[in-house]
């Protein structure tokens, strides 16, 4: 998710919050084996307009649960995800109105957001 100055404008001030899926490469799992999901923070030196593409290591991007209260379902390794018409979901406390936000920002019902799939 991006924030939008306006209807064309990217505002990349903030960088993008980024729900990520990660596939199991364990041995036994199937082509469909959820590992973990994640809610990442990559920040607008990493990845910013016109940059249509960026190299993101999710353990080092990820935002802690004590910060935001971020809660994953599912929560653990699950078989057929993607397979069983299955969604993995992030849900996270926003934080408090700030003229600036050092990470991410806060997302409010007038706001422009974009979404995209990596």
């Amino acid at each position: 998710m991006v924030h939008y100055s306006s209807s064309n404008v990217q505002d990349s001030r903030s960088g993008s919050l980024c729900i990520v899926y990660v596939q199991s490469s364990a041995a036994g799992a199937g082509p469909t084996t959820l590992l973990a999901v994640y809610l990442l923070h990559i920040p607008a030196k990493t990845w910013a307009p016109p940059a249509t593409s960026a190299t993101v290591v999710p353990t080092g991007t990820i935002l802690t649960d004590s910060k935001y209260g971020i809660v994953y379902t599912p929560a653990a390794t699950t078989d057929y995800v993607i397979s069983g018409s299955y969604y993995a979901t992030a849900a996270w406390y926003q934080p408090k109105y700030s003229a600036t936000y050092s990470t991410i920002r806060r997302y409010g019902s007038n706001d422009k957001i974009g979404a995209f799939c990596m």
